[in-house]
């Protein structure tokens, strides 16, 4: 009797994350169009006449007018943005209900897991991805999916089924966004130096054949994948080929010469690739910073989120993330008891992802995604782990009473601001002024499913 109702309150939770996200998203729903939203409608709209294949996300464009064409099917729904903007509300709330159980699975803690869960909700990029027509919030769901199955690999009877899953989620992200390969490192790490729970002891050959199952799916589904849209649907080579595609559309002043390297390479070819900001220790601390409270800055229409510019609030912020990053080391010994290397993996992914937005484009909130949602699932590691080592139940109660009180707050200040200065101004109508004719359609406007603009409460 007492596990069905504990079944039920957990079905419970997951419908009313599920669908409460999704539906309060659809009434607060983003009507603003950054400039890439409006390049990435056009690539759907166009797709029949121009198929755009974006190595960078090389599966973004043919999966969304797959679900375009599904949506519009049953639902008789035409509006390119609104559909594409709903994918991602709809993928991320489901998202979050499976983290929920995938959090208590692990832990068996059920506020743990819920107030986790509501930090990752209302954090700010992930918040505002999830009402936008961009490529950031799906893989950084799926990535981090994957590393929630990871958290399992030593406590299930077969390690096997955790390999697939792991390694079918990865791909799938690094397929939506390049940016994932450097995920496999420390992936690869976890599965070459972890003890799984039925091993008598660590067994090196052993680890090195999982280990190499698991490299050889990631190859099968991402390199089966490149080298079908790059050889067989474009026709490229591994060298100069005249009569493979020269170009990818949209991007015509880097030519291709039906190469498959440079095509795999596309974006380090751009104007803008990496080492172009003055500063980038100020831009990174703001970029990752406001992927946690973020401030729409209405003097320019194209999206530009920053920290808040109240000084306290951006303050509050930096503390108390810098005291969650803190705790990784703190308590790396206690975390490293009850979950092995694959702690200190994905810290090294972690630094390394981070690097690289360092390097790329710092401010930009879209890159810091995937590591804003895993700093909130490395601090669930830290607090089970402690909450597991505390053995009498007070100390237990107050530990728990004090970090969810502390928590929550922070959550509180994360919902307030992000509401009030990202999701409200971003209901209003726009669209940046930079766009070409050639992609432009006023139908991206929406007008049709949101028929009045919003002036706010």
């Amino acid at each position: 009797m007492i596990r069905a109702v504990r079944i039920a309150i957990l079905i419970v939770t997951v419908f009313v994350i599920t669908t409460g996200y999704c539906l309060f998203n659809l009434r607060y729903f983003s009507r603003n169009l950054g400039w890439d939203e409006v390049y990435y409608s056009a690539w759907v709209d166009q797709w029949d006449d121009v198929p755009v294949y974006y190595p960078h996300h090389l599966i973004f464009t043919p999966t969304s007018v797959w679900f375009q064409n599904q949506f519009t099917e049953h639902t008789g729904i035409t509006n390119t943005t609104f559909i594409q903007k709903f994918k991602n509300t709809l993928f991320v709330s489901a998202g979050l209900g499976v983290f929920f159980l995938l959090f208590y699975a692990r832990s068996k803690r059920y506020w743990l897991s819920l107030t986790i869960v509501v930090l990752i909700a209302f954090s700010g990029s992930l918040w505002h991805d999830a009402t936008a027509h961009e490529t950031a919030a799906i893989p950084g769901i799926l990535i981090n999916l994957a590393v929630l199955v990871l958290l399992f690999y030593r406590k299930v009877p077969y390690p096997l089924p955790v390999i697939v899953i792991v390694a079918l989620l990865q791909s799938v992200a690094i397929l939506l966004h390049q940016a994932y390969f450097l995920s496999i490192p420390s992936f690869f790490a976890i599965f070459l130096l972890s003890v799984h729970g039925r091993d008598r002891g660590f067994r090196l050959l052993r680890n090195i054949g999982r280990s190499a199952v698991y490299l050889l799916l990631v190859a099968l589904v991402t390199g089966g994948t490149y080298y079908y849209i790059g050889f067989v649907r474009m026709g490229l080579r591994m060298e100069d080929n005249p009569e493979g595609a020269q170009t990818v559309p949209y991007f015509e002043s880097i030519p291709l010469r039906g190469n498959f390297v440079r095509f795999f390479y596309l974006i380090r070819y751009r104007e803008r690739w990496g080492g172009v900001a003055e500063d980038p220790l100020r831009h990174a601390i703001n970029g990752y910073g406001s992927s946690f409270v973020t401030s729409f800055r209405t003097d320019r229409i194209d999206t530009e989120l920053l920290l808040p510019e109240d000084p306290p609030v951006s303050n509050i912020v930096l503390v108390v993330i810098g005291c969650v990053l803190a705790s990784y080391f703190v308590f790396l010994v206690p975390v490293y008891r009850r979950y092995g290397p694959t702690f200190p993996a994905l810290l090294v992914w972690m630094a390394l992802g981070s690097i690289f937005v360092y390097w790329w484009e710092p401010w930009y909130i879209e890159h810091w995604l995937y590591i804003t949602v895993l700093t909130w699932v490395l601090l669930f590691v830290v607090l089970d782990s402690l909450l597991s080592r505390v053995r009498f139940r007070l100390p237990r109660a107050a530990f728990s009473v004090a970090v969810g009180a502390v928590l929550l707050s922070f959550g509180a200040l994360m919902y307030s601001q992000n509401f009030t200065n990202t999701i409200i101004p971003t209901m209003r109508r726009g669209a940046p002024a930079s766009v070409s004719s050639f992609v432009w359609d006023e139908r991206y406007f929406m007008d049709e499913i949101y028929r009045e603009e919003w002036e706010g409460p």
